[in-house]
């Protein structure tokens, strides 16, 4: 089992703890949230993602303490796209504190292409190779 932990100091949370188990399909096996739930799919960790970053923006504008804020980017794949998706760039330019911070989420999911199906299953994934397999990515930055 790998431990991942992310500090959240001054958010009012000790910390968040990641928990991935090692394997073929190095997979999500469980995440504990600030308010102790678990979160197994992929829903409860889209959610999760989406208030740790505004948490974090709130967080960092008032630390800032110059009225600068972070200026929001959405943008969204429709469902008739084959990657459908969206995600949220926030970015906080010219601060006192901080001169330029910037936090992004982004949800995608899609099905895989054959190139990119022979690709994972060259490196030993457990994918067939011919592609079509339903997937999805979610992930959260910060600069």
């Amino acid at each position: 089992m790998l431990r991942f932990s992310l500090q959240t100091r001054g958010m009012g949370v000790d910390h968040d703890k990641l928990f991935l188990r090692k394997g073929k399909n190095q997979r999500l096996a469980s995440m504990v949230s600030p308010r102790g739930s678990r979160l197994g799919t992929p829903e409860c960790f889209e959610q999760y993602i989406n208030e740790l970053q505004g948490r974090i923006i709130k967080e960092a504008e008032a630390m800032e303490n110059s009225g600068k804020t972070f200026q929001k980017d959405h943008w969204r794949r429709d469902s008739g796209n084959p990657n459908a998706g969206y995600g949220i760039t926030a970015v906080l330019e010219e601060g006192e504190l901080l001169e330029k911070a910037a936090s992004n989420i982004s949800v995608v999911s899609g099905v895989l292409s054959p190139s990119r199906a022979a690709a994972m299953s060259s490196r030993g994934r457990d994918v067939d190779p011919a592609g079509g397999q339903p997937y999805s990515a979610m992930a959260m930055s910060l600069v």
